[in-house]
This record gives structure tokens, sequence and C-alpha cells, in this order.
């Protein structure tokens, strides 16, 4: 008979020096997330969820010691986080989608908020919620690589910037998320479709095509002071791979190490947060997507990888912030239930040609908590 995770967990904090409790809040749940909780419960750490209606799923999670619902309004939903972070003594609130982290940052209750941020409310991350443009402006205000964007606001500025920046293109519009509102252009026809369905009641951006191999940086800061972090490859990803990964490899990236600690040290960055990239042919690493203050799914990744992002936020609570660095690793990882749905997308004997469900060097994390 298997032991509870939860008995189990106050055993191990029982006999711990310290017990620490953390929130993770989410308004959209990504089935990925669902693998978090375990990392922090591996590593002594309790773990409550806030949730809506569209995350009951998470319910299912053994990991988690207590279950908060709240309303998907995004001004109930801030009020009444707040009131749950207020009336609990928490030592650190994780906003795991950006649905959640956006809710509380155009709240009007934000002041009230105060140290439950993973960033200060002046801090420069915060143009960056749910605005990609924002996000390219603080990369290029801190000289960090991003591919060259135009922000237009109309289909004839728009046109003007494509004749200067030439085909491909990327076309994007300032709030999508998982690939949705992103168009790889390839000619003047395709564009002047595409225009048609971007909304032009709000800003766009015109962007450089990037040839090369995308990326996702996860990292762990705080009180911007870079803890670790790891780089994985989007080897196949949903979408017709703009969206969320469904398989991918380590690499290590200098580059991109120096990307994470200047983001955490510009923004005094605190949690476990990330951001997409893309690696030209020549090596260069350019930042596409912020998921700044957000959580990734790629956490429960680390460990394949000597990463493991419970034990070393537990080591930032007690105040130990010496960096630790990513191993080598040849194991690939197969997200579930991501690798399911490529069945609908035509992309299955894709990830099994590629990722081997019986090579020792491929994790089909199949499992659910």
């Amino acid at each position: 008979m298997k032991a509870d995770p939860i008995a189990t967990l106050k055993k191990k904090i029982s006999s711990s020096q310290r017990p620490f409790r953390v929130l993770m809040a989410m308004r959209r749940h990504v089935e990925s997330f669902a693998q978090i909780p375990c990392c922090f419960v591996d590593a002594a750490v309790s773990v409550e969820i806030a949730y809506t209606h569209w995350t009951k799923s998470i319910r299912r999670s053994k990991y988690v010691e207590r279950f908060h619902p709240l309303p998907d309004d995004a001004e109930e939903f801030a009020r009444e986080l707040l009131d749950v972070i207020q009336s609990q003594e928490f030592d650190f609130v994780f906003y795991v989608d950006e649905p959640a982290l956006l809710a509380v940052y155009r709240s009007t209750c934000l002041s009230e908020y105060s140290r439950w941020l993973p960033f200060p409310v002046d801090s420069p991350l915060g143009q960056c919620i749910g605005d990609k443009s924002g996000f390219h402006q603080f990369m290029e205000a801190n000289n960090l690589p991003t591919p060259k964007t135009y922000i237009v606001k109309t289909a004839a500025e728009a046109t003007k910037r494509s004749v200067e920046m030439g085909f491909p293109l990327v076309v994007k519009e300032t709030d999508s998320t998982s690939g949705n509102g992103v168009f790889v252009v390839e000619g003047q026809e395709e564009f002047e479709v595409i225009l048609s369905r971007v909304d032009h009641g709000k800003p766009f951006m015109i962007q450089q095509f990037i040839e090369g191999m995308t990326v996702v940086a996860t990292f762990l800061s705080y009180n911007g002071k870079l803890k670790g972090h790891i780089v994985v490859e989007k080897s196949i990803a949903l979408n017709s791979g703009k969206g969320p990964s469904v398989a991918g490899r380590f690499i290590k990236n200098k580059p991109i190490q120096e990307i994470c600690k200047v983001i955490a040290q510009k923004g005094n960055l605190s949690g476990i947060t990330g951001l997409d990239l893309m690696i030209d042919r020549e090596g260069t690493a350019y930042g596409i997507d912020p998921h700044f203050g957000r959580m990734t799914t790629h956490i429960h990744f680390a460990p394949y990888c000597g990463i493991h992002f419970g034990h070393l936020f537990r080591e930032c609570l007690e105040g130990n912030l010496t960096e630790k660095l990513p191993a080598t690793s040849e194991i690939a990882v197969v997200k579930y239930p991501e690798c399911i749905y490529l069945i609908f997308q035509g992309g299955l004997f894709r990830l099994l040609k590629g990722f081997p469900l019986f090579s020792k060097k491929t994790a089909y994390l199949f499992k659910q908590p």
C-alpha cells in the first residue's frame, strides 16, 4: 500500500527546522501544472491551491493539502484571493497562469497585495503582463536580444513596416497566448489575409522572423537573484509548433543563463517563471515571449538535469541564494496529456519516431499526481 503523500509531507515538516506553506493561484488550468505541487511536497513545502471552476481538475491532486475555490470574474477573483492570503500565514504566493496574474495586476485592490507579488508594482516587468509589446520594449531597454519589432495600429502602417522588414515575418497580437494570434507570414498575399483577421482596435506587432530552434527557459530567482534555471528545446509543440510544448530536450546555454540573470535583477523578481526564445543558426538567442511572474509547464522536467525547483525554492526561503547550475542531460522528456492531443493534430507518429516510448533516454511523464 502506497504512503499518503500529505502524511509523508507532514512527517517531513515535523522533522524539519521550519515548515513552509505556499499558495498557488490559477484561473485557467493547463494539465501540466497538475504535476507541479509534488515538486514542492518532495521538498517538505506544504501546497494549497486557489482555483476557479475552470480549473477543477486540479482537485484530483493528492499533493495539495487544501483547496480554496474562487470566482472566475477577474475582479472578484483578485478580491477573494486577497482574503485567502490575508487570512492565512503563507510564506509565498505563486501565480500559476497568466489569467490569475492579470486579474491581480488589473484589479482595484492591487496595492493591498504588497509583498504577495512576484515583483514590485513599479517593476518594469509589470509592463509585460498580458502585453507582448511591453516585453520587447523591456528587452530592448536592457540590451537583451529580441527580434526586431514594430508596434503598429493600422493596416497601412503594418504594410509599410512589412516592406522594410521583408518576408518571411511574424504578425503577432500583443495579448496572444498559447500560439493563438501569432502568424508566420511567407508573402504579401498571405500578409493581406492575416491583416484582415487582426483586431485593428488595438496595437499589434510586425516582427522579424528568426529561423532556428525554439526553447523555453524556466528559472527561479529570489529578490532579484538567479537561483537556478533550465533550458528545454521545444522539439514538438501543439498548434503547429506555436503552442505549448509536448516534448523537449535539455540544452546548456550560457547566454540564456545571463539573460535570465538580467531579467531577475532588473525586475527584482521572486518566484519561478521563464520565457520562450529562438536560437538562430549562428547560436544567438532571442527572447520572443515572456512568462514573467507566472510559472511555466516545464518545472517538473528539471530533476532530469539535476535541478529541483522545490528544493531550491526552500533554500531561498531559508536564506541560501547560491546559484545551482543544471547538469548535462541526454534525457528527453515528453509531457502528458499534451502528447495525447497530438492524435488530433497529426503529430503522434512524429512523436513516437523521435521519442521512442521504451527508450532509456526518453521519459514519458504519464503519471498524474
